[in-house]
């Protein structure tokens, strides 16, 4: 059976906690289901909740300070930093993050100045590069990243990319490109010793393009329109070098910056900003071409801008500018249909949404009187190693309770140690 440590309560109020373990050890066999349990006697076996994985939880410091009217952000590869692209102070944040509770803490010397109004942030795959498009200086700005420290130093300024608003990187780590609020996309090759760029050209896109991907197997790049399509480029792996693939209507309103890929490259999703819903495609792994799903879109709380699919596939996430929330959907790993299962508070007018490689962290940017991110612990069923946390409630105040975690696989239930709290 599992084996998992001592277990953690915080959040601690009147009536519920915040409830916890990690699991050590699988047990030679795939975690199929992990939990908690609470009662009043010790080692309790009742009011156990196996976790639901992809809820998003707030951490008990929920929020951590931006600059200015922040409108992009990135996280590391290796979950060690994260970014954001601030328009108004014209300059990137950076922090540090704690791989285990996902908590964020500024650098020592916490920004660095980038172009004017900058708008979009990506790492590079091997996370030694920072790149920032920005869109009053029609500039991408080029960093390197102490792998360490997570701090970044400016190595190069390209001014091709006139109001440039979103920025994608190719998994492959060759190609980056910057999609324009005047109708290009521009595109660029990567030296990927020294994260160095050079600029292949523009390629037409809609008016007001902001919204850029690129698939997981490289091959295609995806673009939001602001009048409501999906522009589709073919990608040469060999040089980068687009072609256009034509394009695909959201059947939504106004598309802005969120549009995201399935990491098994199954499926596409555009937010649509106007009409509040999001756009759901199939995607042919050969061609890159999209097929909308037969209920082709889904509602989501109010404005949606920024959107993501969760590392294991099973989860999407759109921030939602006019309702200051996150919508959380579950998705189907067949056939990329999504089922809403509710919605979290987040900042004021939040802009941009990312999540850790690992699946445990999700980050929300928010512009608007915020100007700051929100951290959420997101519920996995167990990574050994990394902490897993649920709420529960249903308590009575000022009372001891016993509690513990615990973990399933085909061998058994493993638990965790006992331990006490006492509600306020």
């Amino acid at each position: 059976a599992p084996v998992l440590a001592s277990p953690t309560a915080s959040s601690i109020t009147s009536s519920g906690a915040t409830l916890g373990s990690t699991i050590s050890s699988d047990g030679g066999a795939t975690i199929t289901g992990s939990g908690t349990c609470w009662g009043t006697s010790a080692n309790p076996t009742t009011n156990c909740s196996t976790i639901t994985p992809g809820l998003l939880l707030a951490l008990s410091t929920p929020t951590i300070a931006s600059g200015s009217a922040p409108m992009g952000i990135a996280i590391s590869p290796d979950g060690n930093s994260v970014y954001t692209a601030n328009s108004g102070s014209n300059n990137v944040s950076m922090y540090s993050r704690n791989i285990n509770t996902g908590s964020l803490t500024a650098l020592a010397t916490p920004t660095i100045t980038a172009g004017t109004s900058p708008r979009g942030i990506v790492v590079s795959p091997n996370g030694a590069q920072v790149y920032v498009s920005s869109r009053n200086s029609g500039t991408v700005s080029m960093f390197s990243r102490n792998t360490s420290t997570g701090a970044l130093t400016l190595i190069g300024t390209d001014y091709n990319a006139s109001y440039g608003q979103g920025i994608t990187i190719s998994p492959d780590g060759t190609s980056v490109y910057a999609a324009g609020d005047t109708g290009y996309v521009y595109q660029y090759s990567r030296n990927t010793t020294d994260g160095l760029l050079t600029y292949l050209g523009r390629i037409a896109a809609g008016a007001s393009t902001w919204g850029i991907v690129v698939s997981s197997d490289s091959k295609t790049v995806y673009a939001n329109e602001y009048y409501g399509t999906v522009l589709i480029y073919n990608r040469n792996t060999s040089t980068g070098v687009l072609t256009s693939g034509g394009s695909i209507s959201t059947g939504g309103s106004q598309p802005w910056s969120g549009i995201a890929t399935s990491g098994d490259g199954t499926s596409v999703y555009s937010a649509n900003w106007s009409s509040s819903n999001i756009s759901m495609f199939s995607r042919n792994t050969g061609t890159g071409a999209l097929t909308a799903l037969a209920t082709p879109r889904i509602s989501s709380d109010s404005s949606p801008r920024g959107i993501i699919v969760s590392s294991d596939g099973i989860s999407v996430y759109s921030a939602n500018q006019n309702s200051d929330s996150v919508s959380v959907y579950s998705r189907n790993t067949s056939t990329g249909a999504l089922t809403s299962v509710g919605s979290v508070a987040s900042g004021n007018a939040p802009q941009a949404i990312v999540a850790s490689s690992d699946g445990t962290s999700v980050y929300v940017l928010s512009s608007g009187s915020s100007n700051n991110i929100t951290m959420y612990n997101r519920s996995t069923i167990g990574t050994i190693g990394i902490p897993f946390i649920q709420a529960r409630t249903g308590m009575t105040s000022g009372s001891t309770y016993h509690y513990r975690g615990y973990a399933v696989n085909a061998v058994g239930t493993g638990y965790s140690s006992d331990a006490t709290f006492i509600t306020l």
